[in-house]
């Protein structure tokens, strides 16, 4: 669901950015409503609902004919919501579009269609000369507030091209006007002096989530690898694919995931620019997915165009009668993912052809079927998918044949050899022993607790503190487990 909004926020961008650039343009009015979902009329929706989606109208009738009941924490007190959309309902986006629908057909009707407008939720944008504009700003403070649409001048900004400057200060008094540019859906529209500054804006934010990754990856790594690809590097991606030219921008982001994130969750001081360049990889052709963002977002950009053309072009036109063509629009989903997976496929090859023959061939183990199904797993502790720190550090210097860090581990093992990867797999005081006797271990205590056996406890893996800050050493007293020449005997910390 998220993607497919995403998607849709890509559209408004795209096509509002292809409507500032046309000639006659002169500028682009952005319009933010106040508490906008919360303001919905909610009656008047309803009601109109019947009419612009008669689909949708029976669940939301059932959903929204009596008022919400919000109940607050710690209190019997109960609000009851009678106007607007319910927090956190998914259907929320879709009642809200359709109870504005009304709203957006008498703006175009008292405008003739001129100046272009595009309705994202309660972002608004209207586009063309500056006297079109005028009378559209006006038709939406008017009718607006009737569908519990409210605009708020304060938040709504005027893009204006340099020539056309002076005279949008003489005719628009209320609201924020510029003429170098302005942030719009995670995007930005407006001159490349103003660009630059954005995403300049947007990095300061972005290292800061990155320093924060770094820190949670000290303690528990895999966290912070699956927060940073399913959660962090979305914000950067959304800029690269709606926004051309940022490729160079976006030097200093890939610099800082070189430098400090990628050590951080590998458990590395330096990561050579040749591995930098193997885990930009995704999982399947055996890299880690940490995309070198300043390398595909020329590529990520022109399959955004490619995916969003047809609704792009609607949008431009103003064409309310348009469908989706939905055997064009899959083959048209295939052509990119075939681009995108003939790129990994190129940067693969160019990666092997400067690899020796042990690098080649743990690319290749790597990159079988299966081989990263750990890795792209969500850490979810209930189903046993998540590993401690040593456990995914050295998981990672197993797929790329790297040095174990001597974290926990002896660097001699007790049978006197070098305690290296092949040792810890074959050695016989070791290795595959102590995994079959924790099996053993581990089975016996699951029976006991099937048993319903009472305080049935496994000996946990203690692992050494490095880094870590813990708030008290003795802030609560529990039950601890002594091992004396054989026998276990309970104590207490």
């Amino acid at each position: 669901r998220n993607h497919e909004r995403q998607k849709e926020a890509v559209v408004s961008t795209q096509s509002t950015g292809k409507i500032y650039e046309d000639e006659e343009t002169e500028a682009i009015l952005l319009v933010d409503a106040e508490n906008a979902f919360n303001s919905l009329n909610r009656e008047a929706a309803i009601n109109n609902l019947q009419y612009t989606c008669p689909e949708f109208f029976k669940y939301i009738l059932n959903t929204y004919r009596e008022p919400g009941e919000l109940h607050v924490c710690n209190s019997e007190e109960t609000i009851y919501s009678e106007e607007g959309t319910t927090q956190g309902d998914t259907s929320a986006m879709a009642m809200y579009a359709c109870g504005l629908m009304p709203l957006i057909d008498t703006l175009k009707e008292g405008t003739k269609g001129i100046p272009k407008q595009i309705f994202y939720a309660d972002d608004a944008a209207g586009a063309g000369k500056l006297e079109y504009i005028a009378k559209w700003w006006e038709d939406i403070k008017k009718h607006g507030p009737g569908y519990g649409y409210f605009p708020k001048p304060s938040k709504s900004w005027l893009i204006v091209k340099s020539q056309y400057f002076e005279k949008a200060k003489e005719m628009f008094q209320d609201v924020q006007i510029t003429d170098v540019g302005h942030r719009y859906l995670g995007s930005y529209i407006g001159s490349e002096t103003g660009l630059s500054n954005f995403v300049n804006e947007e990095m300061d934010s972005w290292k800061k989530d990155i320093e924060g990754l770094c820190k949670v990856a000290l303690s528990e790594p895999q966290l912070a690898y699956s927060a940073f690809i399913y959660g962090t590097s979305k914000r950067w991606n959304f800029v690269a694919r709606t926004t051309p030219g940022v490729s160079e921008l976006l030097r200093p982001l890939e610099y800082m995931i070189k430098e400090a994130f990628v050590p951080a969750i590998v458990g590395k001081q330096y990561i050579p620019d040749k591995l930098r360049e193997i885990f930009a990889l995704p999982a399947r052709y055996g890299g880690l997915g940490i995309n070198n963002i300043q390398e595909t977002a020329e590529l990520e950009y022109t399959n955004s165009i490619q995916v969003t053309a047809s609704l792009t072009e609607a949008l431009y036109s103003q064409d309310s009668t348009f469908e989706v063509d939905d055997r064009a629009h899959k083959e048209i989903m295939k052509d990119v993912d075939r681009r995108k997976q003939d790129h990994f496929k190129s940067a693969k090859l160019k990666i092997v052809a400067e690899c020796t023959e042990n690098q080649v061939r743990q690319l290749e183990l790597a990159s079988e079927k299966g081989a990263s199904s750990w890795l792209t797993s969500l850490p979810l502790k209930e189903y046993g998918f998540l590993l401690n720190k040593q456990e995914f550090h050295d998981a990672i210097a197993l797929r790329y044949n790297l040095t174990l860090t001597d974290l926990n581990r002896p660097r001699t093992c007790e049978c006197g050899e070098v305690n290296n990867i092949n040792h810890c797999l074959t050695c016989k005081l070791g290795g595959y022993i102590a995994l079959r006797h924790d099996a053993i271990k581990e089975t016996t205590a699951n029976l006991l607790k099937e048993a319903g056996c009472r305080d049935v406890q496994s000996e946990p893996l203690l692992i050494n503190i490095t880094t870590e800050q813990f708030p008290g050493v003795l802030d609560a007293v529990r039950p601890g487990i002594y091992r004396y020449k054989g026998f276990e005997s309970p104590s207490k910390v």
